[in-house]
């Protein structure tokens, strides 16, 4: 399996959702907080398709 490089843009959105994630889980703030766990996966599954699927 060949692997790509993600674009810049996916790999800031990845990076913003994943640092969102940490934040909710470290801060008590009512909204990041709750989602902390949808960001993280979410930031993953992102990533991991921006490497398998070219062009994104």
């Amino acid at each position: 399996m060949k692997l790509n490089r993600p674009k810049v843009i996916t790999w800031w959105i990845g990076l913003i959702l994943a640092l969102l994630a940490v934040m909710g889980a470290v801060f008590d703030v009512a909204f990041l907080g709750t989602y902390a766990v949808w960001f993280a996966l979410v930031s993953a599954v992102l990533m991991l398709l921006a490497t398998c699927l070219k062009g994104l």
